[in-house]
């Protein structure tokens, strides 16, 4: 990370008005690195720190207002999908449901689901691929949760990266880093 901080600072001091824009994975790291240039005495005013989602949320945001589709807040996922597996009908959930109440398991099916979408997946591609009913538990809760997305008018992160790649790029960007923590 150290030699990271002083790469930024050698880029503020040979490009003192240029817009520097930095993708960070994480907006705590984004919150971090400000303060750490600041410790060094390193003019940072002209660093934007984002994460790749910011960005993408940035580009689609005003196409999505002006179709009435609103992003969906990354903490509705767990409770969402708990609420979701609950709400499926007794012959289709017979695998899920009891195992809710234990802790952490809606963020288990979350994280299954979330991942699943930003590989690029429909539920409607694992139709047929099913060996056992759990599968097809999970496949009936994943189309559950693509069907209340569309009900209801919203865009996951999923939804606003694949928009994003799909947009014309007019803007260019003079310097972008990508740091892995």
């Amino acid at each position: 990370m150290r030699q990271f901080i002083q790469q930024l600072e050698a880029l503020a001091k040979s490009h003192k008005t240029d817009a520097k824009w930095v993708f960070v994975p994480t907006r705590s790291l984004a919150a971090t690195l400000p303060e750490r240039l600041l410790h060094r005495g390193c003019d940072w005013a002209n660093f934007r720190f984002v994460t790749p989602f910011e960005v993408a949320l940035e580009m689609v945001g005003p196409a999505l207002v002006s179709a009435g589709i609103r992003p969906k807040p990354e903490e509705l996922g767990p409770l969402l999908i708990a609420r979701l597996a609950t709400a499926l009908p007794d012959d289709v959930s017979p695998h899920f449901r009891p195992l809710l109440s234990q802790p952490g398991m809606d963020v288990c099916l979350w994280r299954t689901l979330h991942e699943l979408r930003m590989a690029g997946v429909e539920p409607k591609q694992l139709i047929g691929k099913l060996e056992n009913a759990k599968e097809a538990e999970l496949v009936a809760l994943f189309q559950a949760y693509v069907d209340y997305l569309a009900e209801h008018r919203m865009a996951d992160r999923a939804e606003v990266f694949l928009r994003a790649a799909n947009l014309k790029i007019r803007k260019r960007i003079v310097f972008v880093m990508v740091v892995n923590s």
